[in-house]
């Protein structure tokens, strides 16, 4: 992978900002997505330029982590996604996102803002300016990739996968920074051990519709939820089998892998199918669990429905052959049909 730092353009659209007023940092593949940053702190801004693009992330940095310069290169440049911190030395990050969802251009864009611990994020008021999430540093990397793929999977799906195949990249956090358990890349390189033998099948679960619970409800609704079903998954496994069983992240998103002998996984689908539902029921506003379905606002602020998240499943049996690493994984699951 490589970094690099360019005084050019994005040959995108024409632009009033200077060229060489901003950052880019790009990798010589073809990025899995453009990221405008903006923060006003040079050491929050190498953690950006230097780590993103070894995920394969095209990076552009506002000049200073100024407000005014944001708003103007997320419009002449259109990244997927936009990070910014909250205070700032002209406007405010509300003042940012508001701009930003205010023009027609830029109101689908992603946003994530990033504050201080003694700052005071008036959470509310984030998402009434039309905030998608929050992260509070300093944080973990891999934190601040999980919410980036859960974000840009609002508008490419694909990106959990994407990200997560980047295995070349840093491993700062050997487990996921919500539930704590094994990681894709220690997931990768246990697979060959705990394949090999032809006596493991491999069940990995699906939330869909987690990006619709970030719509509807926010980020704290929809990590509850994936904890509560991460820890459930443990406390099954735990009673009903002495076998090892490994539960694992394939990616830095939401989705579950178990591997361990058939016998201690058969079953246990319809079991945390049942689970998760209920407990999705028991979270959801009244309103939402008679209608049977979700509604919410859109990025472009029109009023939208939505079927309620399921637990979905896919299944490789022993007869599907040692899995070499991560990438093998993903593609057996690619071939591999739901539950």
């Amino acid at each position: 992978m490589v970094y690099t730092n360019t005084n050019s353009k994005p040959d995108l659209n024409a632009s009033t900002m200077p060229a060489s007023s901003y950052q880019r940092s790009v990798q010589a593949e073809q990025p899995l997505a453009r990221i405008l940053v903006s923060d006003d702190s040079p050491d929050i801004q190498r953690i950006y330029t230097l780590l993103l693009p070894q995920h394969g992330f095209e990076v552009l940095v506002a000049p200073d982590g100024k407000g005014h310069p944001t708003v103007e290169l997320c419009q002449t440049t259109l990244p997927d996604l936009v990070i910014t911190d909250v205070n700032k030395p002209d406007i405010t990050g509300y003042d940012v996102c508001y701009a930003i969802r205010s023009d027609p251009r830029t109101a689908h864009i992603p946003l994530l803002f990033v504050t201080a611990m003694d700052e005071t994020l008036d959470r509310k008021r984030g998402r009434r300016v039309g905030a998608d999430d929050y992260i509070v540093k300093p944080f973990l990397f891999e934190g601040l990739l999980y919410r980036l793929v859960t974000l840009l999977s609002i508008v490419h799906g694909a990106k959990e996968r994407m990200v997560s195949l980047k295995m070349g990249a840093p491993d700062f956090a050997h487990n996921h920074p919500l539930t704590t358990l094994a990681g894709p890349q220690a997931l990768s390189r246990m697979l060959p051990r705990l394949t090999h033998d032809g006596t493991s099948g491999v069940l990995t679960f699906h939330i869909d519709g987690f990006d619709r619970l970030l719509h509807t409800y926010d980020r704290q609704f929809a990590d509850a939820l994936l904890l509560r079903l991460a820890i459930q998954v443990q406390k099954v496994v735990k009673q009903r089998t002495r076998h090892d069983v490994l539960i694992a992240h394939p990616s830095y998103g939401w989705h579950l892998t178990l591997i361990g002998p058939t016998q201690a996984l058969s079953g246990l689908y319809r079991e945390m199918q049942s689970y998760f539902a209920a407990e999705l029921q028991r979270r959801l506003r009244p309103a939402d669990q008679q209608r049977g379905y979700l509604t919410y606002t859109d990025l472009l602020g029109e009023e939208q429905q939505g079927a309620l998240p399921a637990l979905r499943a896919q299944w490789l049996g022993p007869d599907h052959g040692p899995l070499s690493n991560l990438r093998a994984l993903w593609d057996a699951l690619d071939q591999a049909a739901f539950l």
